[in-house]
């Protein structure tokens, strides 16, 4: 049973987040990236489309930009807008590895461009 779901998983996420990573790979040079592999902990989506998702802080290196928002404790966040090409695919990979538990890589752009509080998700990169 558990090699079907592993089967079923790669099948299912592996595409999704290779469009993921094929969507953000014209953008700029990274500012705060992933360290390790790391869990999609929560998803938040707002009514705007604005969706943030939070990460395990102690993964995370790089400049973090002065623009973004110290939540405290053990996750920070980075936004991106799922009303964009690039959105709609970021989030299908972000609830694919959230749903099968798939670990990833995540990659800041360096600024809050998405929601002015936040820094910008710029890719995500399957840990398998």
């Amino acid at each position: 049973m558990e090699l079907i779901r592993q089967n079923m998983r790669s099948r299912l996420v592996q595409p999704l987040l290779a469009l993921a990573a094929l969507a953000c790979a014209s953008a700029p040079a990274t500012a705060s990236i992933g360290n390790a592999p790391v869990f999609p902990v929560t998803l938040t989506y707002q009514a705007n489309g604005i969706v943030l998702v939070y990460f395990l802080n102690s993964v995370r290196s790089g400049t973090i930009p002065t623009c973004s928002a110290n939540i405290g404790g053990i996750y920070y966040r980075l936004a991106f807008d799922s009303t964009t090409p690039g959105g709609k695919t970021l989030l299908a990979g972000l609830i694919a590895a959230h749903e099968t538990g798939e670990k990833l890589w995540p990659d800041g752009t360096g600024d809050c461009g998405v929601d002015n509080a936040n820094e910008s998700l710029l890719r995500i990169t399957t840990a398998d």
